[in-house]
């Protein structure tokens, strides 16, 4: 997370620039409360490939097309001039857990920044750079002492003998985009972070235990370990989400992919009258379940915490019986993400917002940035 500016505006926007589509989310105080004011969403086009097949246009490509995009939806949500914080794909990312052994604070900044370079594949002058204690009372500090949690008091960190530290590392011409992006539409740029800890903020929050968070994405899926609150693992499994699910069932069935589309989403794992949607289906899956049992493995060897529960977003978690088919293969308890479930609004919305809440997680979260100090 690389902050820019205070927090604590009183209406504040998260944008999501998503693989499939931009969503924006204001979030405002409310007696009280964190409300929901307003939402608006503008999915990507799509074009036709010279098979035949349809595809959908990258919006974190960022070219001119997208840009256009942007000033649409911006106009609509009325979001010149407001405080944002903006999301990067973990693919654009680095980031990587390191253990360094007990010292005073620093010592420990003056530590990392010299480790730094043998975790981060590009040199250090081309990205942005950024660490923050990983400890299980949800303890921690930015590389600039800024306050980005709940602090220790006293000159060490961490439990036992050692500190571990979660290193995110943006690169500069990632950064330069979203900040080009936001001045050229006159946003107030508050903050920029990696997708999964808009993901922690807005699925677990506070919520005390360890959780696995399988985000299955369009075109990959990203599981983040989130433990007390904070973000300690978050890889992506390239090639392996939405687009390639449709795709396998497009290729096995012989239909286009908006007609796959439609069984995966209508059908899923719980067909009624044929089984071999599940069987297609499956072997896709249970390379998901197995990174996810990886990571519960190692998290239980590396730091002796079972995995509270499972918790699934992303456009495919909806899918029928996937809910059933991950709980009974990770054998944990499993949930559907709900980023809105401690945000206050109109009753009307609920139905509405539940059919939604899965593509809504990071631009929520995003949105919640502005609010945890205070909530």
């Amino acid at each position: 997370m690389l902050s820019f500016l205070s927090k604590n505006s009183s209406s504040f926007f998260g944008i999501d620039l998503g693989t499939t589509g931009i969503r924006i989310v204001e979030l405002a105080w409310d007696n009280g409360r964190v409300a929901l004011r307003n939402y608006v969403s503008l999915e990507a086009g799509k074009r036709i490939n010279p098979d035949g097949t349809i595809a959908k246009k990258d919006i974190q490509s960022l070219d001119k097309d997208t840009i256009e995009s942007m000033k649409t939806i911006l106009n609509t949500a009325d979001v010149a001039h407001h405080k944002v914080a903006m999301s990067v794909p973990a693919s654009s990312t680095f980031t990587s857990v390191v253990s360094f052994p007990r010292m005073p604070k620093e010592q420990l900044e003056a530590a990392v920044n010299y480790d730094a370079p043998k975790y981060i594949p590009i040199p250090m002058d081309e990205i942005v750079f950024g660490w923050s204690i990983i400890s299980n009372d949800r303890n921690a500090q930015d590389a600039k002492g800024k306050e980005s949690a709940a602090v220790n008091s006293g000159s060490q960190f961490g439990g036992g003998d050692n500190t571990r530290v979660l290193l995110i590392a943006i690169p500069k011409e990632i950064s330069a985009k979203y900040l080009a992006i936001a001045n050229a539409f006159s946003l107030d740029l508050v903050s920029l972070e990696t997708e999964s800890f808009s993901l922690a903020r807005s699925l677990v929050g506070h919520r005390p235990g360890v959780y696995i968070i399988i985000d299955i994405g369009y075109k990959m899926t990203g599981i983040t370990v989130v433990d007390d609150g904070s973000v300690t693992e978050s890889h992506s499994i390239s090639a392996v989400g939405g687009e390639e699910l449709t795709k396998v069932v497009a290729n096995s069935f012989g239909v286009n992919i908006e007609r796959a589309n439609l069984l995966k989403k209508e059908s899923g794992l719980n067909s009624p009258s044929d089984k071999k949607l599940a069987d297609i289906l499956m072997p896709i899956l249970g390379i998901i379940v197995s990174e996810a049992k990886k990571n519960e493995q190692a998290y239980l060897h590396t730091n002796g915490k079972k995995i509270s529960g499972v918790i699934l977003t992303g456009g495919s978690s909806q899918m029928p019986g996937m809910q059933e088919y991950m709980s009974e293969e990770m054998n944990l308890p499993v949930e559907i993400g709900n980023p809105f479930q401690d945000i206050s609004y109109d009753s009307l919305l609920e139905e509405k917002l539940r059919t939604i809440s899965s593509s809504y997680a990071v631009a929520v979260g995003l949105a919640l940035y502005n609010f945890e100090k205070r909530a």
